[in-house]
């Protein structure tokens, strides 16, 4: 959980400092960091957590994705 909130935190900090919409680097990372989670979720075996992890991320955090 901490590492997570650490890897958010960068990321948001890091955008800030970039240009407005971001970095290939930054953006590379967003991506990154969803396929992480898809796949420690496909190694505990769970099919539905991944697609609602996905639309609260891209609801939410609209220009995150």
């Amino acid at each position: 959980m901490v590492w997570t909130f650490c890897n958010i935190n960068f990321i948001y900090t890091m955008e800030s400092v970039f240009s407005p919409k971001g970095s290939k680097e930054i953006i590379a990372t967003k991506k990154a960091f969803i396929a992480f989670v898809i796949a420690l979720f496909a190694s505990l075996d769970l099919t539905i957590a991944p697609f609602w992890i996905i639309w609260v991320i891209s609801y939410y955090f609209e220009s995150w994705l």
